[in-house]
């Protein structure tokens, strides 16, 4: 069953939002990368945009599309692995 937040829950999920360190990315230049990943992933662009853009900054994205992480952690796309987690796995904190 799908949960609505009432007023007071938007109130703070707003608030939590707005002091968010949210860094705006512009996907057009990407969109090459955008396309190479899905062709290559054989998988839709809608993820491998945000595969992309993480990749671009240089930080792992968080999905829960196990099919999607699964083909990221193929022998053959193991150079994207690190730029992939999938929602509730632990991440690696330990120092380099």
């Amino acid at each position: 069953m799908k949960k609505e937040l009432d007023a007071k829950e938007s109130d703070v999920a707003l608030t939590a939002l707005a002091a968010a360190r949210i860094e705006w990315i512009p996907i057009k230049p990407l969109m090459s990368h955008v396309l190479e990943l899905a062709v290559r992933l054989d998988h839709p662009a809608y993820d491998c945009t945000y595969l992309a853009a993480a990749m671009h900054i240089g930080v792992p994205m968080v999905t829960a599309n196990g099919r999607f992480v699964r083909r990221c952690r193929r022998s053959d796309a193991k150079d994207l692995a690190p730029f992939v987690r999938l929602l509730g796995e632990p991440l690696d904190i330990s120092p380099h």
